[in-house]
Parts: structure tokens; sequence; C-alpha cells
């Protein structure tokens, strides 16, 4: 038996991500930074608790609690390399303080007790309703929405080039007021993939009103992804809707097919109208900087600027089985003057954690890939964060960009090893 506490833990990370959307407009609108440091050292807490007071309690995981926390504490362990590694601690201590405390999300999902899968829901919400009020800054691009996303560029470590107001404005990714188009890629995917699952869901619960509501989620996310320029993103969000469109044919659910077609095509319609009325130069930039970087999706281009990083770490691999230690290699190595990478996630973790992390790292997710697929209709939410994460590691040190980023990935993976929900979606048949 669940305690009240217990319920009222879950209730409260149900709110961690809508309170980040929340404390981040606060953030950016009056530029009083690192606000949103506050919800990550509560939500840390609150996952810590809920952690320690059911980990004896659940064993309902095929043994993936064990495997998980060995994986935890073998990335803790390699910290000792820094007795030896060169590198200062800071850069231990910024993995430590984001990249290992997401982890703990897988265990929330996997001892998640909840049939009504709140954390999506509310996520889905919320971070829908982020994106909707970035796309309205972003196009309208008020002097006080540049100026505070120049504020925000010129403080990071990276910053190289100078802009003024105009030549900012040509250069600028949707970022919503979240600091980073990263965190629209990563937060805005795990939503597109929610609203793409209840849009498709065979519930007869879902009423025609929470349908549109869906659609016009994955309208603002799909915008969302190609003004934010990502190319990981765009390719994504179209095979994966492409994915479902087939699919929902297939299954004889052509009209939720049509519809999205529908919407889409009076949406886009609409929107170019209204914004070649009213913001004509504003439309003709932003169709400008997307088309270019849609001409940049060959593999050439890709790897193009990350084959110096690359080669240039690994000529000093030393440490090939256990690596250098965790934060040796990536960004925080890198604004600190070592070799590093900041944009390849699986040769960050080598580098790092040596032979041994990289295939405990490889073990643990394609197992939860390979089980979320065995049993993809309930778990196309899962599959679908899952797979987008995997694939963005390629060109990008998605783990490690910021705890608040990755949680709904980490949540995903529990839920995958949560078989009390498996259970009662099949016998409830709860799928899409």
């Amino acid at each position: 038996m669940r305690s009240v506490a217990i319920d009222k833990y879950y209730k409260w990370l149900d709110y961690i991500m809508p309170v980040y959307f929340v404390v981040a407009f606060v953030e950016f609108y009056f530029g009083i930074w690192h606000l949103t440091t506050i919800v990550k050292i509560l939500s840390i807490l609150v996952s810590l608790v809920i952690v320690i007071k059911l980990y004896n309690v659940n064993n309902n995981n095929g043994g993936m609690k064990s495997f998980l926390t060995l994986f935890i504490v073998f990335n803790l362990t390699t910290g000792l390399a820094y007795l030896w590694n060169g590198r200062p601690i800071a850069c231990y201590l910024n993995d430590v303080m984001n990249y290992i405390p997401a982890m703990l999300f897988m265990f929330v999902g996997m001892f998640d007790y909840r049939v009504e899968r709140t954390f999506y829901k509310s996520f889905l919400l919320y971070c829908t309703i982020s994106m909707a009020i970035g796309l309205l800054l972003y196009v309208t691009a008020t002097s006080w929405f540049i100026t505070r996303s120049m504020e925000i560029y010129n403080s990071q470590w990276f910053a190289e080039d100078q802009y003024n107001e105009d030549s900012y404005l040509n250069a600028l990714r949707f970022s919503s007021y979240l600091a980073s188009e990263y965190a629209v890629i990563y937060l805005g995917m795990a939503a597109f993939c929610t609203a793409l699952f209840y849009l498709y869901s065979n519930s007869i619960n879902t009423s025609i009103k929470r349908r549109v509501l869906y659609i016009a989620s994955v309208i603002i996310l799909l915008v969302a992804f190609f003004l934010s320029q990502m190319r990981v993103a765009i390719v994504y969000s179209v095979l994966l809707l492409s994915f479902y469109f087939v699919r929902g044919l297939k299954r004889q659910q052509g009209g939720a097919s049509l519809k999205m077609l529908l919407f889409l095509t009076l949406f886009t319609v609409v929107a170019f109208m209204y914004l070649g009325a009213s913001y004509g130069d504003r439309l003709d930039s932003l169709l400008e900087m997307v088309t270019e970087r849609l001409s940049d999706l060959s593999i050439g281009k890709l790897a193009q600027g990350r084959d110096t990083q690359l080669s240039t770490l690994m000529s000093t691999w030393d440490y090939v089985i256990f690596g250098h230690g965790l934060g040796s290699g990536g960004s925080s190595a890198v604004s600190r003057g070592f070799p590093g990478v900041t944009d390849l996630q699986y040769i960050k973790i080598l580098f790092e954690t040596g032979l041994l992390g990289l295939l405990f790292f490889l073990v643990l997710v394609l197992s939860t890939l390979i089980r979320s697929i065995k049993f993809l209709r309930y778990y196309l939410i899962e599959a679908g964060i899952i797979g987008f994460v995997l694939i963005a590691m390629i060109g990008g040190n998605t783990l490690s960009l910021g705890y608040l980023y990755i949680l709904p990935f980490w949540y995903a993976m529990g839920m995958v090893w949560n078989k009390n929900y498996l259970n009662y979606a099949k016998n409830n048949r709860i799928y899409a």
C-alpha cells in the first residue's frame, strides 16, 4: 500500500514541468536569471524522496531497477579519474548535478502506480501553451523580446559574434522564452509524441473537443520545430507524423488522419495569409532561414564542424576501459580550454566512461527501446521520445545540456519497465 505522502509527492512531480514553464517566463520577462534553478532543486529533492521511499517496495521491473542503480554508481565512481586526468573537479560536478539526478526520473516512471498518465497530460498542456506564447513573441519580434534574447546569447561562454538588433533578428532561431532551441526540441518532442498518441488513441472517453486540442498541439509544436531550425527535430517530427497518418489509415482511423491533414492545411493557409499581410518582411526572413537550414540536411553538412572536436578529443583518449571521468570531455571541459565535444553524446560517454561505460549505457537504452517496440501500441509515447533522444545524441550532447530538458526522456524510460501500467493498459485496451 502506498502512503498518502507518496501520492502527494507524485502530484507535486506532475507540476514540476508546468511550474518550470511559468517560472521560465517570469525569468525571461524580468531578466531575473537562475529562478529555474529553484525548480530544479525542488524536482531533485522530490524525486529523491520518491526513490528512497519506494526503492525497496517496487520490484516488478524485471531487474532493470538493479541495473540502473549499478549504472548510476558506475558513473559516480568515474570521478576517481580526476585524481590523474588533469581536469578541474568542476567538470565532474557539473555533470553530477545534471546528468545523474535526471536519471532518478527513470525510477519515478518505473515506480509510478497511477494509470491516468497525468505527468504526460499536464506536461503536454503547459508545453503547448509555452510554445504558443513563444511563437507569438518570435513572430512579432518586439524590441524587448529581441533585447532579452540577445542578453541570453551574449552571456553564454561560446558566444563569439556580436549582433545588433537587426542582424540578430535575422539569425535568431526559435527558442520560445526558454533560452535555448534545445529546450524547444527536447521538451517539444515529448509533448508532440504525447499529443499524437492521444489523438489516435482508441479510448472512447476522448471527446471531440480534446481531439481538436491534440491536433492544435501537434500543429503548434510542428511549427516550433521548423522555426527552431534544428534539423533532427524537423525530420523526426515529419517522419513521426507520417507514421501516425499511415498507421491511422491502416487501423481504420482515417477520420483522425484526414482531420489532421485538413487542420494542418487550413492553419498553413491562414497563417501565411495573416503573416503576409501583417508581417510580410518578417515572414520572408523566416522562410529564408528555414529554407536555408533545410538545404543542409546532408550527412556531410551535419558532420561539418564536429570532426575537429572528435579527432582532437580522441587523440587524448588514454583510459580506454574506464574513461577519463564524468564531465571530462564535455562542454564544461571545453569552456575551460580542454579538448572535448559539445555535440557528440556517444563520443562523450565513450571518452568519459570508457568502453565499459558505453556498453552499460547501450544495454540500458537499447533493452528499453526494444521492450517499448515489443509492446509498441501501448508504449508509442515512450518509443517516440526514446527514439528521438537516441538519434539526437548522434549530433548533440542531449543528456548533458540541462537537467529539466531531459526529464521526460528518463520518465519515459522508466514507464517502459512499469509492468503495473502495462497490465492496466492491456486489460483496458488503452493503445493507439
